[in-house]
């Protein structure tokens, strides 16, 4: 039996044992579609290193036991902890989020951060450049933000002010159904939201290094 089709079978049965579908397997191998629908289609005669690779990868299997020649470990066999890898982006192009995001991919793109909470395909990453923001928004810690998250109490924000290209972080809290905007630093008063300010996202997670602290 071919590499092809021991491959297909194996990743089929990890895609049903993690109730994974064809789309969430390119979209987090960052493999082409075409590429992963003619592997599972049994098109492809001998699939390349670099295809399997990254599906070994994903699923925590050896390249060995993705191609039939070592068995399957029962722990191969559970749900695998899915991450999305997200772009990591410079504060000045947070404007042009959506359509870097359609244009980019790991051959073209440089930096890249993971996260395993569930986020929508439009969020992105930011590194924090200051060492004026108070914890845990610490030095070089990374900031994950999800532009398609609507922003509840509490929440820390990307906006845009208008006629402005400065990008700030707020927090969010209500008084009654109005919405106001905090800075993160004390002593500094808030602000009304208003609807000419753009929301660029809400930050789901920040992601700090130990030698930041």
């Amino acid at each position: 039996m071919k590499n092809e089709l021991k491959a297909k079978n194996i990743i089929l049965q990890l895609m049903d044992s993690n109730n994974i579908s064809e789309a969430e397997l390119w979209k987090k191998t960052d493999l082409k579609q075409q590429t992963v629908n003619r592997l599972l289609g049994g098109v492809t005669p001998d699939p390349r290193i670099s295809t399997l690779e990254p599906i070994a990868d994903f699923f925590n299997v050896s390249m060995g036991q993705l191609l039939g020649k070592e068995a399957l470990s029962e722990k191969a066999m559970q749900r695998v902890n899915i991450c999305s890898m997200l772009p990591v982006l410079k504060w000045d192009k947070i404007s042009q989020t959506k359509n870097i995001r359609k244009n980019i991919n790991a051959t073209n793109w440089g930096g890249w951060a993971a996260t395993s909470l569930k986020v929508s395909d439009d969020a992105f990453a930011l590194k924090i450049e200051s060492k004026s923001f108070p914890p845990p928004f610490y030095y070089d810690s990374t900031i994950i933000i999800d532009p398609n998250k609507s922003c509840n109490e509490g929440d820390i924000i990307l906006i845009e002010a208008p006629n402005s290209s400065q990008t700030l972080m707020r927090r969010v809290f209500y008084d009654g159904d109005t919405m106001y905007l905090m800075p993160l630093k004390e002593n500094i008063p808030p602000a009304l939201y208003r609807e000419n300010m753009k929301v660029c996202g809400v930050i789901v997670e920040v992601q700090t290094q130990l030698n930041s602290l």
